[in-house]
């Protein structure tokens, strides 16, 4: 025990392991120690105050915590320094307003600088992905494809109309006279001109093929139908696949495509043919009814063409083609088929399974959008100078269960054109996508409410998320990930050439696991986290107490103004007429009185 003036202080043993510190410790005053022990308590304080700001992300309560600093109340400042040192004092009212302001801003730089500085770390630590919007077209997303599509040439037509795959002549035959002739069939063949009867052979690589039959087998691999007509009165189809070549027929229709004119099909038919033999592979797209189905479209491929051309066999990986669907009816196409076919020897078809062209499964994930506040926005109630602003976000897809619009909560009366929201919207969304054009859209509209009218429309914008939404089935496939823009995960989006006003948003993606392990609720209900929402600034808060504030917010400034003007000019004119007729009359009095 070391006795002291008055009482004693208790040692731990540990603390007097180190010397050197022990001796600065009790080197100190009375005055020193007292000093200390206040600074220890406040910086305990404070690193309670700044853990439960960084778990939460209470921008709000840091606002109100540097505006605190502008009151009467005594703030004390500390140093990093020596203890010793004379720069540490104790600022009361306005004089510890100036240096806690500047002190405060350096601060909060720091603050995020040491923010910036963990975000880099946690995504070098692959903690969480970031997409960076104004690089979005250099990132490689090539290992999005799958494996079957990889140096895999596409073509967006017919492929005997991109490549030399007619080698025999073909012929038409006729019947019936010039005016009203039709065509019933074909000559198909190949012809040799010598000058004599011992000439040269006809030079045709493939000539030993076209006098023997040869077994062979087909494999036809469909994939997607796109900008098919529809053929139910709701506007859509239910498609089916039926295929024919000779004596061989196909059919899907146990497993049409329910209400949709972009059927994913991933489909393989192999079947077993002979060339030379039945040529034309009949393909038809049928919509299902349950009874009477509908021909949608058909495409025809002569697939003796592409066995005998030398441009056919020379490729190696066999191009996806895009083929025109049409009907007898019309002479408008019906739609489009995306596909590929590849013919082989039998020895070859059972060294060489069919490609797995079905589509990979798709795996739950959660769009979250945080909608932090506007400003700029046009005015539009003239008489109060204000509006009442809400703002909507629709996820807009193709897939129809996945078309969703949610909106924040209502700014009562806002002024100046801002609105603070700090409302969480959450969407699901099932990744990877089949077809391009299942990829979402999200779109923000900044709309003004009115209650004895129709709503206004101040402003909208459109998001397209494919870019985001691929690199995330890349690269975030166990991680969350953030929508950047400028290397900010909280971006504004000018609305200046869309009707006018300025948006601030978030974007992050979530897998489902994920998303559960890191819960969150709609708007700013509970779980309130992930990050957490503070209630918004600068909403107008009414109160009984307080009739002419109140009064005041709803009605705006300039409306205000004017009906205390009216107010004082009724007042002045009824004054008016009460006293001038009494005085009138005072003045005629002393007039005739000689008074």
């Amino acid at each position: 025990l070391i006795k002291r003036v008055l009482g004693y202080a208790s040692v731990e043993v540990e603390d007097l392991i180190d010397m050197q510190r022990a001796m600065e410790y009790f080197g100190q005053t009375e005055q020193q120690l007292e000093l200390n022990s206040i600074r220890n308590a406040a910086a305990e304080k404070l690193a309670d105050y700044e853990q439960k700001q960084q778990s939460e992300h209470k921008a709000a309560e840091e606002e109100q915590h540097e505006e605190a600093g502008q009151g009467d109340d005594a703030v004390i400042s500390f140093s990093t320094e020596d203890a010793n040192d004379e720069s540490q004092h104790l600022l009361v009212g306005k004089q510890a307003a100036g240096a806690g302001g500047a002190q405060d801003k350096t601060t909060t730089n720091d603050k995020e600088l040491l923010k910036l500085e963990h975000k880099q770390k946690a995504k070098e630590e692959g903690l969480f992905a970031a997409y960076e919007w104004t690089n979005k077209d250099t990132y490689d997303l090539s290992k999005v494809q799958p494996d079957y599509m990889k140096n895999r040439t596409t073509y967006d037509d017919e492929l005997e109309d991109k490549l030399s795959l007619k080698p025999f002549l073909k012929i038409p035959f006729f019947s019936g006279k010039s005016a009203k002739r039709r065509t019933v069939g074909y000559f198909k063949g190949l012809m040799s001109f010598t000058e004599h009867k011992s000439g040269a052979a006809h030079t045709f690589k493939y000539l030993k093929d076209i006098t023997n039959a040869t077994d062979l087998y087909l494999r036809v691999y469909i994939l997607r139908g796109t900008k098919l007509i529809p053929r139910d009165t709701n506007g859509s189809s239910d498609p089916y696949l039926k295929l024919r070549l000779g004596k061989s027929r196909f059919s899907t229709r146990n497993s049409y495509h329910n209400n949709t004119l972009e059927p994913g099909f991933y489909e393989c038919f192999e079947m077993p043919i002979k060339m030379p033999g039945a040529s034309k592979l009949d393909i038809e797209v049928w919509d299902w009814d349950g009874i009477g189905d509908d021909l949608i479209g058909r495409t025809t491929v002569d697939i003796e063409d592409r066995w005998f051309s030398e441009t056919w066999r020379e490729l190696k990986l066999k191009p996806v083609e895009t083929r025109t669907l049409w009907a007898e009816a019309s002479t408008v196409s019906q739609g489009k088929l995306t596909m590929w076919m590849e013919i082989m020897s039998p020895s070859d078809a059972k060294k060489y399974p069919p490609v797995d062209i079905s589509p990979p499964t798709q795996v739950d994930y959660e769009l979250r959008v945080i909608v932090w506040q506007c400003k700029d926005c046009p005015i539009m109630d003239e008489i109060t100078k204000m509006n009442d602003l809400y703002i909507t976000g629709e996820l807009s897809s193709t897939v129809e269960d996945e078309n969703n619009t949610q909106q924040t909560d209502l700014h009562f009366r806002s002024q100046n054109g801002c609105g603070s929201f700090n409302w969480r919207m959450k969407f699901p969304i099932k990744l990877p996508k089949q077809r391009l054009s299942e990829y979402p859209r999200f779109t923000a509209q900044i709309w003004d409410k009115d209650f004895f009218s129709p709503n206004d429309n101040i402003a909208e914008c459109t998001i397209e998320l494919k870019p985001f939404l691929r690199y995330c089935e890349k690269y975030s496939k166990d991680k969350r990930c953030v929508l950047e823009y400028g290397n900010q995960d909280k971006f504004w989006i000018d609305l200046a050439q869309k009707g006018g006003g300025k948006v601030e948003l978030s974007f992050e993606l979530l897998p489902d696991k994920v998303a559960k392990a890191l819960p969150a609720g709609l708007g700013r209900d509970a779980p309130n986290n992930n990050p957490y929402l503070p209630e918004p600034e600068g909403r107008a808060q009414f109160s009984l107490f307080h009739p002419c504030r109140s009064l005041r917010l709803l009605l705006g400034d300039q409306l205000c103004c004017k009906i205390v003007c009216l107010i004082i000019c009724v007042l002045v004119i009824a004054l008016a007429i009460f006293i001038t007729p009494n005085l009138i009359s005072a003045i005629t009095a002393n007039i005739l009185t000689g008074g």
